[in-house]
């Protein structure tokens, strides 16, 4: 199946960040500590952007991100262990997540306050 053409990582950031939030604390409450967190955070992030690409035309965005985040945690194991990293590549495109998703964070408690 190939990527939508129309679709663009800036398109799905933006609709991501009001939710980035709610996401962290989900995945905080499933896992019982803030790294944990935070690597499912980035591991959502990261496949419901791979879906999104391959995804024809989303009506409800809340609703398809809610069963992409069902499917993601009910199939973690973040509560027994934290994935090992295993290349520097891998690692790179983490941080980039992680900074993106920061800057979710904050825009969601701007918008909460």
């Amino acid at each position: 199946m190939k990527p939508q053409p129309q679709k663009e990582s800036g398109e799905f950031y933006t609709r991501f960040c009001p939710y980035a939030n709610r996401i962290y604390r989900s995945a905080l409450i499933l896992t019982g500590c803030p790294n944990k967190a935070e690597r499912l955070q980035m591991d959502l992030y990261l496949r419901a952007f791979l879906a999104y690409l391959h995804a024809g035309n989303i009506v409800d965005f809340e609703r398809w991100l809610a069963g992409v985040a069902i499917e993601i945690f009910s199939k973690s194991n973040f509560r027994r262990q934290e994935r090992q990293l295993t290349s520097n590549a891998f690692s790179e495109t983490e941080q980039m997540i992680a900074e993106k998703l920061a800057e979710c964070n904050k825009k969601s408690t701007l918008q909460l306050a």
